[in-house]
C-alpha cells in the first residue's frame, strides 16, 4: 500500500498541454495533480486526481492512461471499504478523506490524500490482509483488475512500481505465491501426462476395441 501526497502535471488548454510536455521530460519537476476530464474518463468522472508520489517517475502518459479507468467511490464516514480476508479485485486511490488500515482491530497505518491501498489483492487475487475503515467521508478512485491488466499491456512499469513500493514482507509473500503457482502448474502438467499415458495403456490393453467389443480404430 502506498502513502504520501500526489505527483502529476495538470492537463487542460493548449498552454497547459505544452507546459506538461516540458515538465514530463524531467520527473522531478512534475506537478502534484492531474485534471481528469469526463470526456476521456470511461466512467464519465471529472475532477482532480491526486497522483501518488511513488508514480512520479512513470511519466505523464502512463498516469494519463490510468486516469482513463478510475471510477469514483464515495465512502461515508465510519464505514468499511473492505474487510481482512475478503477477496479483492480492485485497488483504491485516496483522493479525499482518511482511511484507517487495521489488523485485528489495531490501526497499522493512516492513509490520506495521494495514498493508495488494495494493490496486493488486485495483483494476487487473494484475500485482503487488513481492514480498511473510513475516519471521515472519503472520495476514492477505484481501479479494477480488468482495467489494471489493460493498462499493463501498454505500461508494464505500473506493476513494477507497485512492487517496488511494497514492504519486504509483502514482496516475500508475492515471491512465495509465484513459486507455489509454478509448482502447481508443473504438478498439473505431470498429472495430465500420466493420465494420457494411462489412457494409451488401457486402449492398447483392449486390443484396439472399446468395452463393448467394437473396433475403435
Amino acid at each position: 500500500m502506498g502513502c504520501g501526497g500526489s505527483v502529476m502535471a495538470v492537463e487542460g488548454g493548449t498552454k497547459g498541454k505544452n507546459d506538461m510536455r516540458a515538465r514530463d521530460k524531467t520527473s522531478s519537476t512534475l506537478g502534484d495533480d492531474m485534471i481528469v476530464n469526463s470526456a476521456t474518463n470511461l466512467s464519465g468522472w471529472s475532477g482532480i486526481w491526486h497522483v501518488p508520489p511513488a508514480f512520479m517517475d512513470m511519466g505523464f502518459a502512463c498516469c494519463q492512461e490510468i486516469s482513463k479507468f478510475l471510477k469514483p467511490l464515495t465512502l461515508p464516514s465510519g464505514e468499511f471499504l473492505f474487510y481482512e480476508g475478503e477477496k479483492g479485485s480492485s485497488m483504491y486511490f485516496v483522493n479525499e478523506g482518511k482511511i484507517s488500515v487495521r489488523v485485528q482491530g489495531k490501526q497499522v497505518v493512516l492513509l490520506e490524500k495521494g495514498a493508495y491501498l488494495g494493490e496486493l489483492g488486485l495483483m494476487l487475487q487473494e484475500g485482503r490482509k487488513a481492514d480498511a475503515f473510513s475516519l471521515e467521508e472519503c472520495l476514492l478512485l477505484e481501479l479494477d483488475r480488468n482495467d489494471f491488466y489493460e493498462i499493463l499491456e501498454k505500461y508494464s512499469v505500473l506493476a513494477s512500481k507497485l512492487y517496488e513500493n511494497m514492504s519486504d514482507e509483502v514482496r516475500s509473500h508475492i515471491k512465495k505465491t509465484a513459486d507455489e503457482a509454478v509448482v502447481r502448474s508443473r504438478t498439473l502438467a505431470s498429472e495430465i501426462y500420466q493420465s494420457s499415458e494411462l489412457l494409451v495403456v488401457r486402449t492398447n490393453g483392449y486390443g484396439g476395441r472399446d468395452v463393448q467389443g467394437e473396433n475403435i480404430e
